[in-house]
């Protein structure tokens, strides 16, 4: 198998182009190109991959090819703060049972939404320490309840695999976190639970999108969007038009990192419809799923102006979203400033991008820690400076570890 130096080498020969030829034509540096064919960047930037396989006339998949000798990571090495967690998800087959009377249900489902806000805050060590107890818990309530309130205790049981899996990506463990999902959506199902699972099936797909999984990111969502599309959009529950626009925007935000604008558009497009029914109903998805509505799909819609490098349209797309964001978490008003903060970077207003990152540090540093996306924002300006950088940029690049 090659690696993604040599499919952009191998690619870049056969359409008969120089380094220097596609470097021009992906707009980036010829230095960086080198490295990557040589291999001797160890995580190439989506981004950055991206812009090559738009130059290549290929989609962004195809420069993903395992190394099959890259070094392994030392697991002796491994942060042991993972360990309870990976005892919770993988608990192996001579595991004990948990003695003892469950928490009420009741109290469960107050514990999953204590632990939902502390990921919608971006809280996500404080998740990973405390979802495992809830994991336990929640396994011996199955065991205890029969009935409809095994249904329910598998509900919970669903939802605390989701959490796991929320803090687990955001903790950049993909794998982990995929198999957290997983358990998420079969258990979901076991409790008969369609718009559960197909919630479960939109988290699982983020992994995806981490891990670089374009294609099965778009084919996992569009499959059970299918599964789920309501027979009519007008009378079918806000609850039910959440889970079906949800899996669209993410199958639009895989779709349109793949090269794939015109699919991202048509999803994103019909998720657009469902948001604007949902709006009007009194009945949405409630709490403990994932929120969505018009803001939703507007600040992807911005989301698709930045990965297709149309700065000036983020901008302009960005007026259309609702000013007080209604119905979006925390986290997920983040993720908008950074698309808003990268916008205006690419048109050359570094400052103005600067302001808005200090200030999600100011509201949410653990968040802004952990985000790779913000690291390469970051870092792209401090390379993009000719002369002393200002002061605020200096205190941003070290507190997101960025050499400067």
């Amino acid at each position: 198998m090659e690696s993604v130096g040599a499919q952009v080498r191998r690619l870049r020969q056969n359409r008969g182009l120089s380094q220097e030829d596609l470097a021009e034509r992906a707009g980036l540096n010829l230095k960086t190109l080198c490295q990557i064919e040589r291999d001797e960047s160890a995580s190439p930037r989506l981004d950055t991959l991206h812009k090559i396989a738009l130059a290549l006339g290929v989609r962004t998949v195809e420069l993903f090819r395992p190394d099959p000798a890259a070094s392994m990571k030392d697991r002796d090495a491994e942060d042991m703060t993972l360990l309870a967690i990976r005892q919770a998800l993988m608990p192996g087959p001579a595991a004990s049972s948990e003695d003892g009377d469950p928490p009420s249900l009741d109290a469960l489902f107050q514990e999953t939404a204590r632990i939902r806000r502390l990921h919608d805050e971006g809280s996500d060590s404080a998740v990973i320490q405390t979802v495992p107890a809830l994991i336990r818990d929640a396994r011996n309530a199955v065991r205890h309840h029969q009935g409809a309130d095994r249904d329910r205790a598998l509900t919970v049981l669903a939802m605390a695999y989701r959490e796991a899996g929320n803090g687990l990506v955001q903790l950049h463990q993909e794998d982990l976190a995929a198999h957290a999902y997983t358990l998420a959506v079969d258990t979901a199902r076991e409790a008969g639970d369609e718009l559960l699972a197909a919630d479960c099936v939109y988290w699982i797909a983020w992994a995806f999108l981490r891990q670089c999984r374009l294609e099965d990111a778009v084919r996992n969502c569009v499959t059970v969007a299918d599964e789920i599309e309501p027979r009519s959009m007008r009378q079918a529950s806000g609850a039910h038009l959440a889970a079906w626009g949800n899996l669209l925007v993410r199958a639009s935000a895989a779709a349109v990192r793949n090269n794939q604008p015109e699919m991202a558009q048509e999803l994103l497009a019909a998720a657009g419809a469902a948001a604007e029914l949902c709006a009007v109903k009194d009945d949405g998805p409630g709490p403990l799923m994932t929120p969505f509505g018009v803001s939703r799909v507007r600040t992807m819609a911005v989301e698709h102006a930045v990965i297709t490098f149309d700065p000036a349209e983020a901008l302009r797309r960005c007026r259309a979203v609702p000013q007080q964001m209604s119905g979006l978490p925390p986290k997920a008003r983040n993720r908008h400033a950074l698309d808003k903060a990268k916008a205006y970077f690419m048109r050359d207003r570094p400052g103005r991008a600067v302001e808005i990152l200090t200030q999600v540090r100011r509201t949410h540093p653990e968040w802004l820690r952990n985000q790779r996306y913000a690291q390469d924002i970051v870092r792209d300006m401090v390379d993009a400076r000719a002369r002393r950088l200002p002061r605020d940029l200096v205190d941003l690049a070290q507190f997101l570890g960025v050499a400067v």
